[in-house]
């Protein structure tokens, strides 16, 4: 008996030891973009020992004690591992996942990575979009960004200009999913035809200064890399309204798919955004629309997208002087406000303000005034660019992989001003378009043009701006060996725009009289033109790109290094359908001398503007070279710290501005913009805290000049 108590109490005693052998791995696992938690993650610390998150993104595993990898994955995100010791007590590991970039994104849009690439750039991530955004233009999320200033100029929506380190977003390459948004011809972005861009952007990041991109693309102060959602996003589905203190509304809605069965993804989204902003009279009436289908097979992604955003906003255009607006923001900068005050009014069209009236107050709007009981601004921008991408990415093997874009974008639309004078109300400062419409509803009749109709002496016209632009970009990328990594690509773009100015609105008019066109007879019935005629200009531009580029990148231990070339080829060409014709011989070219009525004698023959030689007055083509090189090294100091270097010089085309003038004519000997960049750095890296310091040096020569 007594043997058999000890026995008892022995295993008793063996049985305790055994259970208090064990403890539990347990945590929460998150989206390190959102901070939400991601239900569903799979959890695994060795074969047969799994589990999954709960609704809460939490874990918990019994294991014994001992030594384990425990290794998190998710669809759409990068797997993580991490080591650790278990003994009898319970063990916490949080995580933070990233979500997975596509290669293909990878490759395209040349994205840069913490304690990798050696340059100055920030990530906003979908956490802060979603939270800060709201009804603002994207640029506008960029003012925490070091370097950066965004400004909503006169507070219009999608009026919105960015800056990097000084420079304009003229001369700050915009990408969308690798391919390029910048104007061909003046590098301007227009982020009203952006709008809803937003809703569906899985990452953003600026890089600061000559940044990581490959292409020849004019990024002297810098690249901003936006990446849109598709098949490796999370599923997901929502509606969101939206309104801010000034009565502007925006209703929108989105869905993302992830991966379908048989491989298929569908992101889908659209939005409304109504009201008005925060200057007076600036209204917004848009819509918005995202749709990306895509396939995914064994070795291949095929990718089609189209969005848009058809848009007509109220603009604060006018530049004054700021104690029109407020007279104490003047005083404390020292402007003389009363100088200002007594001049505003010494025209019937300056009547801003008087000494009397004093400051009109910041949300005074100049370009607006009453028309039959209603607000009517004199500057409207509407456009609508339609942008249609398809691509492919094929993973040939381990070290091969390739992706090409094929893009297109159609823009038209443009801007309205006032054609001729309207008067200012003394009293409140607004354009009197009142009294322009009565005076043209009863303006005299011009019986050489219609025996019963007005002709409007102040009208509205259209600066118009319509564009069909084509491109290629295509990329191979190759694993040369464990730490070597080499690219090639071309890129390829064909750009053509129209740019006329038209009747938008005749004021209660019944037509107006223009007789701009050369190439027509003067006077009726040609020079009357109605709403939507063409009228001052009309030309065309036409700019050709075609280029090659190459990288290599090296990277072991705690360096890492890239060197960049690119070559290109830009061709300018202007064609003017206002302008007199240009007599094309075999021999010579003799231009703008066959208007309508014109005759030329050349060699003994006569010559009309309905010879066969007579043409549009069209420029010869402009071809310019242009290469660029970069490069760039990083070293990781220790686990927390890392310093970079890199440097570049860019040899661009000038602009087109710089080539052509608006009469048709070339300038002489335009030269290539060259840029000299180096910059220094050197990061600081906690899971709560970082820092950074940059040092930079930029020469730029022959800038162009900023207007178009």
């Amino acid at each position: 008996m007594k043997k058999n108590c000890l026995l008892l109490l022995s295993f008793f005693i063996s049985f305790s030891i055994f259970a208090q052998s064990g403890g539990e791995i347990k945590g929460t696992i998150k989206d390190a973009s959102t901070g939400e938690t991601v239900v569903g993650a799979s959890i695994m610390v060795a074969e047969g020992k799994a589990t999954t998150t709960d609704i809460n993104g939490n874990y918990a595993i019994k294991v014994d004690s001992g030594s384990y990898t425990v290794t998190i994955s998710y669809v759409g995100f990068e797997p993580k591992k991490q080591k650790v010791k278990v003994g009898n007590k319970s063990v916490t590991l949080n995580f933070s996942l990233e979500t997975k970039t596509l290669t293909e994104v990878e490759v395209v849009a040349d994205v840069a990575k913490i304690r990798e690439t050696p340059i100055a750039f920030s990530t906003i991530s979908v956490k802060q979009i979603k939270e800060e955004l709201g009804t603002r233009d994207l640029p506008m999320l960029l003012n925490s960004t070091p370097g950066v200033y965004a400004t909503e100029q006169g507070g219009g929506s999608g009026d919105a200009r960015v800056s990097i380190r000084g420079f304009d977003q003229r001369n700050i390459a915009v990408m969308v999913d690798g391919v390029p948004v910048n104007d061909m011809e003046n590098g301007q972005v227009y982020w009203s035809n952006w709008d809803g861009l937003g809703d569906i952007t899985q990452s953003m990041q600026v890089q600061r200064g000559l940044g990581a991109s490959k292409l020849a693309i004019a990024s002297v102060g810098g690249t901003i890399n936006i990446i849109t959602k598709g098949i490796d996003s999370k599923f997901g589905a929502g509606v969101k309204q939206e309104v801010n203190s000034f009565g502007l509304y925006k209703t929108s809605f989105g869905f993302n798919s992830g991966q379908l069965k048989g491989g298929w993804g569908i992101t889908l989204a659209g939005s409304r955004k109504w009201g008005t902003s925060y200057a007076d009279a600036t209204f917004t009436d848009a819509y918005s629309y995202f749709l990306k289908i895509q396939k995914r097979f064994k070795k291949h992604l095929f990718s089609l997208s189209a969005n848009g955003a058809p848009q007509s906003h109220g603009q604060r255009s006018d530049k004054l002087s700021l104690a029109i607006y407020s007279e104490k923001l003047a005083r404390d900068l020292n402007i003389n406000v009363d100088s200002v005050y007594k001049y505003s009014g010494t025209a019937p069209f300056q009547y801003h303000t008087t000494a009397t009236q004093g400051e009109r107050g910041i949300k005074y709007n100049p370009n607006w005034g009453e028309l039959n009981g209603e607000k009517f601004n004199d500057r409207v921008n509407f456009f609508h660019k339609p942008q249609f991408n398809f691509s492919h990415f094929w993973t040939a093997n381990e070290k091969l992989n390739v992706s090409t874009v094929l893009y297109m974008s159609l823009g038209k639309g443009g801007g309205t001003g006032i054609r001729g004078t309207v008067d200012r109300d003394s009293t409140n400062g607004q354009l009197n378009f009142q009294q322009a419409y009565n005076f043209n509803i009863n303006s005299a009749i011009n019986a050489s043009y219609s025996p019963t109709e007005h002709p409007s002496n102040v009208y509205l016209r259209a600066s118009n701006n319509n564009h069909k632009w084509y491109g290629l970009i295509s990329t191979w990328n190759y694993k040369v060996h464990q730490n070597i990594s080499a690219f090639i690509g071309i890129d390829g773009r064909y750009y053509r725009g129209a740019h006329y100015q038209s009747v938008y609105d005749l004021i209660g008019g019944d037509y107006a009289i223009d007789n701009s066109d050369k190439n027509l007879p003067g006077g009726a019935p040609h020079g009357l033109k109605r709403v939507g005629d063409k009228v001052t200009y009309f030309n065309e531009a036409i700019v050709m790109w075609g280029g090659a580029f190459a990288q290599v990148e090296y990277k072991k231990n705690k360096w890492s290094t890239f060197l960049t070339g690119t070559i290109s080829e830009t061709g300018y060409q202007r064609i003017d359908y206002f302008k007199k014709k240009d007599l094309v011989l075999p021999d010579t070219t003799i231009a703008q001398v066959l208007g309508y009525g014109n005759t030329y004698t050349y060699n003994g023959v006569t010559y009309t503007p309905d010879s066969p030689e007579a043409k549009t007055s069209t420029t010869v083509r402009k071809w310019f070279l242009g290469y660029t090189f970069k490069g760039g090294a990083n070293y990781n100091i220790n686990d927390h710290m890392n310093a970079f270097v890199n440097l570049g010089y860019l040899n661009m085309a000038p602009r087109m501005n710089v080539v052509f003038d608006n009469n048709n004519k070339a300038f002489l000997h335009p030269k290539n913009q060259k840029v000299y960049a180096i910059e220094g750095g050197y990061g600081l890296h906690y899971p709560k805290f970082a820092s950074n310091v940059n040092l930079y040096y930029t020469l730029w020569k022959n800038k162009p000049p900023s207007y178009t």
